[in-house]
């Protein structure tokens, strides 16, 4: 509607409205759900879900970009799936993301998943993956609710570690003796996170409360 002197107009609809639609659920994962069997530049299955608020008709797109990774394969990838969209998923090297693209109609709402195995040669970054990171982005190009990019929702992280040294300064076999461990991580510790070291052959006693001393903010 308008109030305009020069010609008022009464309210009216408009001649077209172009649709939009809207992820409701978008999670990526790494590795073995639930497990902490990944590391930063290694190979491992990626696991996504998502969810879009309307339909996703055959031969149209999902792409998930994932900066940083790499993959051995181009495509078709070999994927497990569920939800009915008969997905085929391709890399897109150039940049750096996963284009599926549905073989099948599904529904509205429907909760669509899909894993990429670790044999398709999908690397992780060397850097790691921040958790939650807003740079992972997805979109699809659904004629009945186009999205344009939009960060997935919950992303699990996979922390680097770099700059990584053990030192035994002084050290015999068979003798006690102290030992520096110096290590750089990509991604904050918390209360009651762990970090584990392992020392084949080596003998101590047990103990859950090591004497030690830790520098750099770290946490005894």
């Amino acid at each position: 509607s308008s109030s305009a002197a020069a010609g008022p107009s009464a309210g009216q609809p408009f001649a077209s409205i172009f649709p939009v639609g809207a992820f409701s659920q978008t999670a990526v994962g790494f590795g073995a759900a639930g497990a902490a069997d990944v590391r930063a530049g290694a190979l491992a299955p990626v696991r996504m879900a998502l969810t879009l608020n309307r339909a996703i008709l055959a031969g149209e797109e999902v792409r998930v970009a994932l900066p940083g990774f790499s993959s051995a394969t181009i495509g078709p990838l070999s994927i497990a799936q569920s939800g009915g969209a008969a997905f085929e998923a391709t890399w897109i090297a150039g940049n750096e993301s996963l284009l599926l693209t549905a073989g099948a109609n599904v529904g509205a709402d429907t909760v669509l998943t899909v894993t990429v195995a670790a044999s398709n040669g999908l690397r992780l970054p060397s850097g790691g993956v921040t958790a939650n990171d807003t740079a992972i982005t997805i979109s699809t190009n659904a004629a009945a609710g186009p999205s344009d990019p939009t960060a997935v929702l919950e992303t699990e992280g996979v922390a680097a570690v770099s700059g990584h040294t053990l030192d035994l300064a002084g050290a015999a076999a068979t003798v006690a003796s102290n030992m520096t461990l110096s290590f750089t991580l990509s991604s904050p510790l918390s209360p009651g996170d762990t970090v584990s070291l392992l020392l084949p052959s080596f003998t101590g006693e047990n103990s859950s409360s090591l004497a030690m001393a830790t520098t750099s903010g770290g946490a005894d």
